[in-house]
Order: C-alpha cells, then sequence, then structure tokens
C-alpha cells in the first residue's frame, strides 16, 4: 500500500499524494520497526539529497550529481534517531561516489537496514532528462539478502495483478500465463527490459511474442515501481540489471505487493571470483523472502521528473538549495 505526506517539509520540500488512501495506524507496530517518525526523518534524508543533486541536473557530471547525493543523503542520515546500517549502496561498479554496504548511520535508536541508490539515473540527471530519483529501501534487521562484492542480478518483478512469475520458467510461457490470468491478448501485455547485450535473448523474445516492448537505457527502479502500482501501465520488468537495485526493488515488492525472483548474474570472471569467495552461492534461486524478508518501505525523491503512478507523475526539483521544492512519494507495507 503507498502513502504520500501532504505537509510540507520545514523550509521547502513538498510531497506529492499518490493518490492512494493514508495507511491505518491502530495496530501496533512490529518489534524493530522504527515507527512513523523515523520512517519520516528518512523520507527526509532522500529530500536532502535530491536537493543537493538538482544543482546539478543538466550538468552533464553524473559524477557531480552523485557526489552532491550521496554526501547529502550521508550528512542527514548521521542525524537520525536509528542504529541504520547499509546493506546495499548503488555506486561502486561504475567507480561513483557511494555509501558503503557495511556503512552504519544514526544517533542510535531502533535499528534498521537499508539498500539506497543515491540517484538512480544520474547520467539521465546530469543531461536533464527524466526519470531520476533519489531512492532508498528501509527494512527490519535482517531482512535484506546479503549480496556481497555482486554487481549483477538476473531478475524477474510483476505487481498483485500478475501470477507468481519464475525466473526459471521459459520466458514466452511467463508472458503467456499473465496475459491467461489478465484475461487479454498476449500483445496486450507492456514489458520493460533493460537495453543491454546481456538481455538480447529476452528482448528477442518479447519481441516475437508482439507485447509492448519498453527496452529502456536508464530507470530500472522507477519501472520496478511501475509495475508494481494496482493500475500499472507495465506488466512486468525482466532482465539482468544491478545486484544494489535488486535490494531496492524487493524492498518495494515486500511494501507493495507483487512478486519477484532473482539469481546472481556476474557478467565477468573477475565478479565471478569474488563472489564465489565470499561464500556466495550462485545457483541459488532467490525468491522475495530471501531478498527482503521482513516488513519494509520504499521512499523516493524526484531530481528531474519520474513516472511511479500512472497520471501522476512525480515533478522535478524547482529551485535550488534551501529554496528547492521537492516532490516525493513512498509505500509502506501495512499488516494484515
Amino acid at each position: 500500500m503507498s502513502d504520500s505526506s501532504t505537509g510540507p517539509r520545514p523550509g521547502s520540500a513538498f510531497f506529492r499524494p499518490a493518490g492512494s488512501p493514508a495507511p491505518r495506524s491502530a495496530k501496533p507496530k512490529p518489534v524493530g520497526w522504527p515507527g512513523a517518525e523515523a520512517l519520516r526523518g528518512l523520507r527526509l534524508a532522500t529530500v536532502a539529497a535530491a536537493t543537493a543533486a538538482a544543482d546539478h541536473v543538466g550538468s552533464g557530471d553524473p559524477l557531480a550529481v552523485d557526489g552532491a547525493a550521496v554526501h547529502a543523503l550521508r550528512a542527514e542520515l548521521d542525524t537520525l534517531a536509528l542504529s541504520g546500517v547499509v546493506i546495499a549502496g548503488e555506486g561502486e561498479k561504475d567507480e561513483a561516489p557511494m555509501l558503503a554496504a557495511g556503512e552504519t548511520f544514526g544517533t542510535g535508536g531502533p535499528a534498521v537496514e537499508i539498500a539506497v541508490d543515491p540517484v538512480d539515473g544520474t547520467r539521465l540527471a546530469a543531461a536533464g532528462e527524466p526519470g531520476a530519483m533519489v531512492v532508498l529501501g528501509v527494512a527490519e534487521p535482517g531482512s535484506f539478502a546479503q549480496i556481497g562484492p555482486a554487481y549483477y542480478l538476473s531478475k524477474i518483478v510483476a505487481g498483485a495483478r500478475a501470477p507468481e512469475v519464475s525466473l526459471d520458467a521459459p520466458f514466452e510461457q511467463t508472458l503467456a500465463d499473465i496475459a491467461a490470468h489478465r484475461g487479454v491478448p498476449v500483445e496486450e501485455l507492456h514489458v520493460a527490459i533493460q537495453d543491454r547485450p546481456r538481455n538480447a535473448e529476452l528482448m528477442r523474445i518479447a519481441r516475437e511474442a508482439g507485447v509492448r516492448c519498453d527496452f529502456f537505457e536508464h530507470g530500472e527502479v522507477e519501472r520496478s515501481l511501475r509495475v508494481l502500482q494496482p493500475d500499472a501501465d507495465l506488466d512486468l520488468v525482466a532482465g539482468i540489471g544491478g545486484a544494489p537495485e535488486g535490494l531496492v526493488v524487493a524492498a518495494a515488492v515486500r511494501a507493495l505487493g507483487g512478486s519477484m525472483q532473482a539469481r546472481f548474474a556476474p557478467q565477468s570472471r573477475s565478479e565471478r571470483t569474488r563472489i564465489e569467495a565470499a561464500g556466495i552461492n550462485l545457483d541459488e534461486l532467490l525468491g522475495l523472502d530471501r531478498l527482503c524478508g521482513g516488513r519494509a518501505a520504499i521512499l523516493v525523491s524526484a531530481v528531474t521528473e519520474c513516472l511511479i503512478v500512472p497520471g501522476a507523475p512525480l515533478r522535478a526539483a524547482e529551485g535550488r538549495g534551501q529554496d528547492a521544492r521537492i516532490w516525493s512519494w513512498s509505500g509502506t507495507e501495512i499488516p494484515a
């Protein structure tokens, strides 16, 4: 279930409603869950990062975008009354600024762990194009899978309106199963696959099946969030993409509902060697319970315009510094 705050951040940040009802709060929070105030603090940390990154939109310098976001995010996280640890922080494979796995933050308090991409779509932001956002998945301690030195995962993600998806099923059969479940021809499905040589076979199958294809260059997390919405304009996101992004998406699937599977997919001999040296089983199929097994939330702040909820794009950051206006969105799991 998604929720958004409509109250302004002290200073200048504003939150755009996502169009869903406010979360219920009558039931007690599970032990270890940080509570509404801490989640608000984490969301404001994403706002601070988006504010800093916005100063470099259109600069042509992705590292400047990332560096500004990382610096602001780390500074804000360190002020929170939490005992936090970073499980995955995007950036290492691109030699970009990052929050490192194992890094701790906060002044003390409830324990949480996060998977974070300081700016998903740094190149988009640097070029002044849509689709760049700060995104943070937060979960109870022990929830996230340990990805170690892995850079890439093979993933498949579907929303609640699709049947459970399997990474090991033939892709054409997965498409047929989703179409049958929805009661529509396969040609009406809309599938997103990152346009990389490593995903060429999936792209070929999708083309031959006649589905509508979104072969994107950047923006895996944005599309995964879109597929999880109740009125989604995407049916499936599939292919080999970033491992840290995989944990971020897993938090979103846990919070919003849907299904996801993944498997390590090293793209070089050195990556494979590092993963094996860390004692990780490359062949293990990771379901949602392994990827993010505990209660979770997903927090987003837009740097450039982002489409998460169909028909209600998050506007791009407006202004600079403390006068900036940042549009945010969040999804939080509601206990049964």
